[in-house]
């Protein structure tokens, strides 16, 4: 039986952030970008990056980090051996949780 859990080292942190821009892919589209990283490890990791700027309350910004992290952890066993660091743009403040969620399950199949 698979645990869909999401540990505490399953998250990407400032110390252990390496951005190596020579192993990664990008994915952009209007509402966020993603890198992807090649990591050493046995299992996935995810950051958030959600300025301030481009949604202005925190509860909103909040929401949309559980629905990522909520999406990441379903689909973690899934995923290949990679750092995912997602970075908010300006029109993030107009979508839906589903069009959200939806733009999530195409950043994981890409």
């Amino acid at each position: 039986m698979i645990n869909f859990f999401f540990k505490k080292n399953f998250k990407l942190l400032n110390n252990n952030l390496i951005l190596n821009y020579k192993n990664s892919i990008t994915y952009t589209n209007k509402y966020f970008k993603i890198i992807k990283i090649i990591n050493n490890l046995e299992y996935a990791r995810l950051g958030l990056i959600i300025k301030k700027k481009h949604i202005k309350f925190s509860h909103d910004r909040n929401k949309f980090k559980r629905i990522a992290i909520e999406s990441f952890r379903y689909n973690q066993y899934l995923l290949p051996i990679l750092d995912f660091i997602i970075f908010s743009k300006n029109k993030l403040y107009e979508l839906n949780n589903y069009k959200f969620i939806i733009n999530l399950e195409k950043i994981w199949n890409f």
